[in-house]
């Protein structure tokens, strides 16, 4: 995979990132290693019967925060989780693919207010500990 078809990846409002993430692209043998993720996409759409099965079966609580201007990771892919778990909660952010690296404080704070929300974190630890006499 040319270095240059990746780089396309890095540009929606993403500056900073073009300049980190690029350079990674370019470090020894992660060309390589990118490639064969790209190449092993086609494994998890096989996969996804069975992921929306667990999902329908389990009705765990779930988290989507997506970039809306995602090329790779349309926002209909973040919409499906509901049709498996109408229960998830769905945030789109203004960016691309590179959510984490743009909007990171925002994704921890709704991180945060999620797991909160749904037992899981600093109380359900504390609930962990009592029971495990911690």
């Amino acid at each position: 995979m040319a270095v240059h078809a990746r780089r396309g990846q890095f540009r929606h409002r993403c500056a900073r990132v073009v300049h980190i993430g690029y350079g990674a692209v370019r470090t020894f043998g992660n060309k390589e290693i990118q490639l064969d993720l790209f190449l092993d996409y086609a494994s998890n759409v096989r996969l996804y019967p069975k992921f929306q099965k667990y999902f329908r079966r389990s009705n765990l609580p779930l988290l989507a925060i997506w970039g809306k201007n995602d090329p790779f990771f349309i926002p209909a892919g973040a919409e499906a989780f509901r049709k498996d778990l109408p229960n998830a909660q769905v945030q789109f952010l203004d960016t691309g693919h590179f959510a984490i690296e743009t909007h990171v404080v925002e994704i921890a704070s709704a991180m945060q207010e999620f797991l909160g929300a749904s037992g899981i974190g600093h109380s359900g630890d504390a609930a962990l500990q009592k029971e495990s006499g911690q």
